[in-house]
């Protein structure tokens, strides 16, 4: 049985699999501050480098955070629109009938 998924059904999809980790939630409670590298990522959250790295990838992929270039680092950042995800994401669980929690 295939079932067929709306764009936004995968756009939520994508997103509640940023949130759904404790791991990525500690990174991106650690971005709410600005900027950092992996390395202050690990400081910061007591995960392992390689952790850090493979979470951040996903949290990339998700569009919850970019990454820019700074000399032969990179620096991750929270996007734009996910500044404070915890409203978005309530946002996004209201039923399409316009109900409200």
């Amino acid at each position: 049985m295939v079932i067929q998924v709306s764009h936004p059904t995968a756009v939520k999809a994508k997103l509640f699999r940023g949130f759904s980790d404790m791991s990525r939630l500690s990174l991106l409670e650690a971005l709410r501050d600005g900027p950092l590298t992996v390395t202050a990522l690990v400081e910061r959250t007591g995960l392992t480098q390689s952790n850090v790295s493979n979470h951040l990838a996903c949290l990339r992929d998700c569009g919850l955070v970019i990454a820019s270039a700074q000399g032969r680092y990179a620096l991750y950042q929270l996007s734009d629109g996910f500044r404070n995800p915890l409203p978005l994401g309530k946002a996004m669980c209201v039923w399409e009938s316009g109900s409200n929690w």
